[in-house]
């Protein structure tokens, strides 16, 4: 087997990417314990912060978010099974695919950035794109909150965010085709890093850790 470090694959041309992938930073020791599915224990801590300003919610508007969470849970819970939801299996999973993508958190924003900016031409005009100056950061940010998450359920910031963008931000112009291009453009973007860093043993789980988490959002 190659080592994490010598993978790569050709990625697509399209929204902004190289034709090959950027590889992340020299490998990066995320895996500490093994169970006996080959599955790694992510257990690093955060290394990147969101950069905005905290929100201040209700305990009533959090109730209401983990409300929901817990009914797409049990949707999505059967259709990836081991590798999505709150059991100690998937969250080793999920832990070390967030492990992963903080790995190469700038990288996947800027790229993200891109794919989004493209889509913002379709959905509004040269003019609303023009006005998106800090779109990098606020993925990056909205980044950080997802890879958090993604590490514990239990933290549910990334959602107060999303309802609030939803609302007021740039997902506020967005029409439901719009909202979902811009979460399959970060699927892209993140499985084109798993595709490039991860061993082959265990990428299929976590692309669908990754694939759950993202469906998650899109049903939110």
């Amino acid at each position: 087997m190659r080592r994490l470090d010598e993978i790569e694959r050709p990625v697509a041309g399209s929204f902004g990417f190289n034709t090959r992938a950027n590889l992340l930073p020299k490998r990066m020791k995320i895996l500490e314990a093994n169970d006996d599915s080959g599955c790694a224990v992510g257990a690093t801590a955060r290394l990147h912060q969101p950069t905005d300003e905290p929100l201040q919610v209700s305990e009533e508007e959090r109730a209401a978010i983990r409300a929901e969470l817990d009914k797409i849970r049990l949707m999505l819970e059967p259709l990836f099974p081991g590798v999505y939801g709150c059991t100690p299996g998937a969250l080793r999973v999920q832990r070390q695919a967030a492990d992963l993508i903080e790995a190469g958190l700038e990288e996947i924003a800027k790229q993200w950035a891109s794919a989004v900016e493209q889509i913002n031409r379709v959905e509004c005009n040269e003019v609303a794109v023009a006005e998106l100056d800090d779109l990098e950061l606020s993925l990056r940010n909205a980044l950080c909150r997802f890879i958090a998450h993604l590490r514990d359920p239990q933290d549910i910031e990334t959602y107060v965010y999303l309802r609030k963008h939803c609302q007021k931000g740039i997902l506020s112009r967005a029409s439901p085709a719009g909202f979902n291009a811009v979460h399959i453009a970060l699927k892209r973007v993140i499985l084109h890093h798993i595709y490039a860093r991860a061993p082959s043993r265990v990428q299929r789980k976590l692309i669908d850790a990754v694939v759950g988490a993202i469906d998650e959002r899109r049903l939110m």
